[in-house]
């Protein structure tokens, strides 16, 4: 079941511009390691739905997970947790610093 879904590129550029997922691109390439972003955000690009509320994006790293993780929070001065190191498994929170 090797099947490709199309999306209209406009709804994915999101994804493309958002500053976040730039640093995370970067980090990524300087640690090496693959990052993709999974769930619900993408279904509800996919779907056309407009982002209303907090951004809650989920990312699947290929190695160096808690490592990646902690090093993107402390760069982006976020609170970082630790949900289950057995399973690789972390949080960072953090707000979007208010524009003046």
């Amino acid at each position: 079941m090797d099947k490709k879904i199309k999306l209209p590129a406009g709804r994915l550029r999101i994804f493309k511009e958002h500053g976040i997922l730039k640093q995370i691109n970067a980090l990524s390439q300087k640690m090496q390691v693959r990052v993709y972003l999974v769930g619900g955000a993408l279904r509800d690009a996919a779907a056309g739905r407009k982002k209303t509320g907090a951004y809650n994006w989920d990312f699947i790293v290929s190695d160096k997970a808690l490592e990646f993780s902690r090093t993107l929070a402390r760069s982006l001065k976020a609170a970082y947790v630790l949900l289950d190191e057995n399973t690789h498994t972390a949080r960072f929170v953090f707000r979007k610093a208010e524009s003046s």
